[in-house]
């Protein structure tokens, strides 16, 4: 009897403990269509990266870095197949233009569920005509981060932003518990940034 209290006791105590926190990255990248040109143009941003024979997205190489060094959870931003993301870089950049001139938002290809259990959120995009990609907007107003530190990582090809991604997040999301404008790359730095990501990781808020 005296050993079944125990049991219980212990088990209670288990129980209590907050659960352990938990990292997920969040990240847009460019639609899985045939590569695009090498040659990208500044304000799209919207290049793709050779690295260990594998040809990703430049945000999807950093998000899978920073998932590597925090040991997070991933998901991506993928948009339905009926949004119409084209093939080719020209036809890309125009729609993009087109889309962010509308306010658009387009449609999700699938929502993301368990959000409550992450306290920390990596959200990632390419910088595209001087801000966050329609389907980031699409995502952020479609998932409750509540409570949630959000970091924000960007990939760009020289010009940074337009709309401060952070006080876009903050109107966006006012119920999280912090926005933290996170690291902001141009394109040539991403090859080599693992170091740097190495340094930055654990300097970040909880």
């Amino acid at each position: 009897m005296k050993w079944f209290k125990l049991f219980t006791i212990a088990a209670a105590l288990l129980l209590s403990l907050p659960a352990a926190a938990k990292d997920l990255v969040i990240y847009f990248s460019n639609p899985e269509r045939p590569a695009l040109p090498s040659g990208t143009d500044m304000v799209s941003s919207a290049s793709k990266l050779l690295k260990n024979e594998r040809q990703q997205g430049t945000t999807e190489y950093v998000a899978r870095l920073i998932q590597k060094e925090t040991g997070a959870d991933i998901f991506r931003i993928e948009p339905s197949a009926s949004a119409g993301y084209p093939a080719t870089y020209d036809e890309l950049l125009d729609f993009s233009r087109a889309k962010q001139r509308r306010n658009a938002r387009p449609p999700l290809k699938q929502r993301l569920a368990g959000l409550e259990q992450y306290d920390r959120v990596f959200i990632g995009y390419p910088m595209w005509w001087y801000q966050m990609p329609m389907v980031v907007y699409t995502f952020l107003e479609s998932h409750d981060l509540s409570g949630k530190t959000i970091i924000t990582f960007d990939t760009h090809s020289g010009y940074r932003f337009r709309k401060d991604p952070k006080s876009e997040i903050e109107r966006i999301q006012p119920r999280a518990k912090r926005v933290v404008q996170g690291l902001s790359l141009r394109r040539s730095q991403v090859p080599n940034i693992e170091p740097e990501i190495k340094r930055w990781q654990p300097t970040l808020p909880r």
